[in-house]
């Protein structure tokens, strides 16, 4: 699987019921003058050899899993668990990429082979490819500890739970245990927000505060409510692509923004939290390096 990093401004069109967020606390923060200060203590997670790392999940547990990809742009999954990596293998894959784990230690991603491009879920050792009906290619991006897989494909955003697909808000990217609260991002007015759906066909527009343009983008979800992604400062929104120029990481927090930056990062993107606050990511560093990272907070 080639190196493939999603922009957020491509193909993402909303659902019915799309409002904007009610949450008094949010439209504060719109008048607010920034977001507020970071307090983590950061670790760089880098796989040996690779020339590029993302963390990408964390479970209760602490365990992180993640995608490196190696000089050719080739995807390896991979499992970090008390500081050792292990390769995540499926026998007909070319590439791998494991986007998420779950408190069993179930974990869910995107497998590249001959035929092309699927999801899978890898539970006791077995792995269950997924394919949406009538779909050219399917990506699972989310999974929680009932075992439900949320994705994207080219035939809709779903929710897979026994063995059956559900639709899914436009470009879901996680899912609480409950099966019902998912988190992503969609087309807003006049660019590209993240959002959380409660309620069937219904979702609500997370706006970061004083973006001239829309560009923000919700990856994870813990059992709190707590939300983290990325936010890009840009003039148009056909430049809404994460990790480039002043893009930041962000966690969404009984109603307050903390502004996520890794120290020295030229850009920072949060992509999950787990339920301690623990956040894992990506960022590029002053050579230009994506690497992944861990921030804990410090009180």
């Amino acid at each position: 699987m080639k190196n493939t990093r999603y922009a957020f401004s491509r193909g993402l069109r909303g659902r019915t019921g799309l409002r904007r967020s009610a949450l008094a606390a949010l439209a504060c923060l719109l008048a607010s003058p920034q977001l507020l200060a970071q307090d983590y203590n950061y670790l760089t997670i880098r796989v040996p050899g690779s020339q590029e790392t993302w963390a990408t999940d964390i479970n209760a547990r602490g365990d992180i899993v993640g995608v490196s990809f190696d000089s050719e742009g080739i995807a390896r999954g991979f499992l970090w668990r008390k500081r050792v990596f292990t390769t995540i293998e499926h026998p007909t894959a070319v590439g791998l990429e494991a986007r998420a784990i779950n408190a069993r230690g179930d974990i869910a991603g995107i497998l590249n082979d001959s035929t092309g491009a699927h999801g899978f879920l890898l539970s006791n050792g077995r792995f269950t490819v997924i394919d949406r009906p009538h779909a050219s290619y399917t990506f699972a991006f989310g999974l929680n500890n009932a075992g439900d897989v949320v994705g994207h494909s080219d035939a809709g955003d779903y929710i897979f739970r026994d063995g059956q697909f559900r639709r899914a808000p436009s470009y879901v990217r996680d899912i609480q245990d409950n099966g019902r609260v998912t988190v992503g991002v969609m087309e807003a007015p006049g660019g590209y927000a993240g959002f959380i759906s409660r309620k069937h066909d219904e979702v609500e527009l997370i706006e970061l505060p004083n973006l001239p343009v829309p560009c923000s983008v919700v990856r994870g979800i813990n059992q709190r409510g707590d939300m983290v992604g990325g936010f890009v400062y840009i003039s148009a929104d056909e430049e809404c692509v994460p990790l480039s120029g002043d893009a930041h990481g962000f966690v969404l927090r009984d109603g307050e923004f903390t502004r996520i930056d890794f120290p020295g990062a030229q850009a920072t993107e949060a992509m999950a939290i787990n339920d301690d606050g623990v956040i894992v990511g990506r960022f590029v560093n002053r050579d230009g390096q994506v690497l992944g990272f861990r921030a804990k907070p410090k009180n």
